[in-house]
């Protein structure tokens, strides 16, 4: 059976985009519940803008599961790229999505193994996951 997300905007400085909702975390849980959801997608500044135990007692609540974290953030705040020049920049982003999965990793989202090598849950599958292609130190 196929199962239905969508996405929580909580990023102050993006207020236009594929989003469904913004702005208030409870509300939008809340409504996405009642409209049959099954899940949501948190788009937030950083993996620690939000305690994971209030993310937990809100999807517990309405009944929801956390399909995905959008790490789309560390572009439009700081300005991160998995494709920048500098090898500089490149090692803070692939940080920075590193940061996102271990904030969702303990949710279940997205599906470690499957799509980044580990199987793991938490910060000790940080140091086992992978990004194809993406050399931190490429030149």
């Amino acid at each position: 059976m196929i199962k239905s997300a969508v996405t929580i905007n909580l990023v102050s400085q993006i207020k236009t985009g594929p989003w469904i909702f913004w702005d208030n975390l409870e509300e939008s849980m809340e409504k996405a519940s009642a409209l049959g959801f099954d899940a949501v997608e948190l788009f937030t500044a950083s993996g620690n803008a939000i305690q994971s135990e209030k993310i937990k007692t809100l999807l517990d609540r309405c009944n929801l599961k956390l399909a995905a974290v959008g790490t789309g953030a560390g572009k439009v705040i700081n300005g991160l790229t998995l494709i920048d020049t500098d090898s500089n920049i490149r090692k803070k982003a692939i940080d920075f999505i590193k940061e996102m999965m271990a904030f969702a990793a303990p949710f279940g989202a997205p599906d470690r193994e499957k799509y980044f090598g580990s199987a793991k849950r938490g910060n000790e599958a940080i140091p086992e996951l992978h990004f194809p292609g993406v050399d931190p130190k490429a030149e």
